[in-house]
């Protein structure tokens, strides 16, 4: 490379017709003297003195002859080839010395053909590869596989979750509205709530009594009673009951207003007549032609307990029981006093940190029908599992059910029995029927109509019996708590001074006539 620059520079100072070695204008050179006394710096022309040690000045060293013969050595060199490439031409005939080790005749530099073993190796090699690429891209399918069923999934549970959430905000919505309820202390059992941006919230107690209190008049049609000025908090607006909005008085702002008389949801008494229910015992029985609930309570009186025992027994008879009419109890007085019942256990509970156990059920049958009867007959009001809430039998005469129906179970009536003084219920209807006959008592086949009554029993914190309690009005005390339970349990099995020696059939006693609400009156035949 530095011989072509070389010979660059020689032949553009031969083209000018200088030396090569100067490539400026051939002048006639000389040497500095002492006559040139102005300083380098001063003089525009003169170089710096470090121009002087040019190392490619010669002087008359270079004549033209021996340029000449330069140049004519330079040209034979480069025409060879070698000059340009820097290597020996391919078509070079040259013998090379064979004694030379570097020489193309030396066998040890001739290219040599690869040997079977070596081109099976290679194969082996490639083949080794196409099998890794081969697990790799089974690999990468696995894994877009993997990735499409994570993505179906991730959208699966997308859906679920949003689904969840409307759920969740719709439980929080009746939440924060039983909230408004509980927090009042209702003495009529409505409660009044107002609505803000689409949200409704309850009165306070002061405004709600004003608001149920002016209600009254107007549903019983008393003169000028469709508006109505109630004043809450310092506050005051004007209702309109037939539009059911109120307006402030100073903003003249108008919102909407409902009643909401808090009861179960497949109650069909509207609210107007819940509000006027007086002493009148068929404003209380609604018919049910229901066919779902009617072969439920059949299968409840032919299966539970001991109706599929030996027919010699009294309990075989009630797998010829036949229903005559069923008939859902809409007691709005009784169904109030039955939830303050139930928010004074849960008072109880708190104050004396008791905890509920769930008591069981069907324990004397062969099946599960009243735990897979527990839903259907809770009328759309679910069941408290905090205070241990059970749908279950109490059998009596068509007289003390119309008694039941208006004023609810009233233990004072109970005679002396074998777990004290309290209202008996049981989770077999062989059971219940043996008191259902005025006559006799121990499940007879008289051809009368008898009466069951399926109700809601609020256990709360039970007590397990292991021993008779004739002379007793009240639950058992607590041992590791404060107060007393509040119901008694008794399974089948060995209890201490039992006539027998043995329970038969599984029994529940409550002692406050508030615990317990009868949902439904059933009249049957055997």
């Amino acid at each position: 490379h530095f011989a072509a620059q070389a010979c660059s520079i020689m032949d553009q100072a031969s083209k000018r017709g200088t030396s090569w070695y100067d490539p400026r204008p051939k002048q006639k050179r000389r040497r500095a003297t002492s006559n040139d006394s102005r300083d380098s710096r001063d003089s525009r022309d003169s170089r710096d003195s470090r121009d002087s040690l040019n190392p490619w000045d010669f002087g008359d060293f270079w004549t033209d002859a021996s340029q000449q013969s330069a140049w004519d050595g330079w040209d034979s060199w480069t025409a060879s080839g070698w000059g340009s490439s820097g290597s020996k031409p391919e078509n070079d005939s040259t013998p090379s010395d064979p004694s030379d080790p570097s020489g193309p005749s030396n066998p040890s530099n001739q290219v040599k053909s690869p040997s079977q073993p070596e081109i099976s190796f290679q194969e082996a090699r490639i083949a080794a590869l196409e099998e890794k690429l081969r697990n790799a891209l089974r690999a990468v399918t696995s894994e877009r596989n993997q990735r499409q069923k994570a993505e179906k999934e991730r959208t699966k549970w997308k859906e679920l979750l949003t689904k969840v959430s409307q759920e969740n905000a719709k439980l929080r919505a009746d939440l924060q509205t039983q909230k408004g309820i509980s927090s009042i202390v209702l003495s009529h059992g409505a409660c009044w709530q107002y609505e803000i941006d689409g949200t409704w919230h309850a009165l306070p107690p002061e405004g709600n009594d004003k608001m149920h209190e002016a209600y009254l008049a107007y549903i019983r049609q008393k003169p000028g009673s469709r508006h109505a000025t109630i004043s809450s908090g310092g506050v005051a607006r004007i209702v309109d009951f037939e539009l059911m909005q109120q307006k402030h008085v100073s903003t003249h702002r108008v919102r909407g207003i409902r009643i909401l008389p808090g009861v179960p949801s497949q109650w069909v008494t509207k609210t107007e007549a819940l509000l006027q229910q007086g002493n009148d015992l068929q404003a209380f029985y609604v018919e049910v032609n229901d066919p779902h609930i009617h072969a439920a309570i059949e299968k409840v009186l032919q299966t539970t307990g001991h109706a599929k025992a030996d027919v010699a027994t009294a309990c075989s008879l009630m797998s010829t029981a036949r229903i005559q009419s069923v008939h859902r109890i809409e007691n709005f007085r009784l169904w109030h006093r039955y939830q303050a019942r139930l928010a004074a256990m849960r008072q109880d509970h708190a104050i004396n940190d008791v905890s509920v156990r769930s008591a069981a059920i069907d324990l004397d049958g062969n099946g599960q029908v009243m735990t897979n009867s527990q839903a259907i007959f809770d009328c759309g009001e679910a069941l408290a599992a905090d205070l241990d809430e059970k749908i279950l039998l109490h059998g009596t005469s068509w007289g003390n059910a119309d008694s039941i129906v208006q004023d609810g179970f009233d233990n004072r009536t109970s005679q002396r029995a074998m777990y004290g003084g309290g209202v008996y219920f049981a989770c077999a209807a062989c059971k219940s029927h043996q008191y259902t006959c005025q006559v006799h008592h121990n499940g007879c086949s008289c051809k009368v109509e008898r009466t069951l009554i399926i109700a809601r029993v609020a256990l709360g914190d039970a007590s397990l019996a292991t021993e008779t309690r004739y002379e007793e009005r009240r639950p058992p005390v607590r041992t590791n708590a404060a107060g007393t339970h509040d119901s008694i349990v008794v399974h089948p099995g060995m209890i201490k001074g039992h006539h027998r020696h043995r329970q038969i059939h599984q029994e529940y006693v409550i002692f406050d006539r508030e615990q317990a609400y009868p949902c439904y009156v059933v009249q049957y035949t055997v």
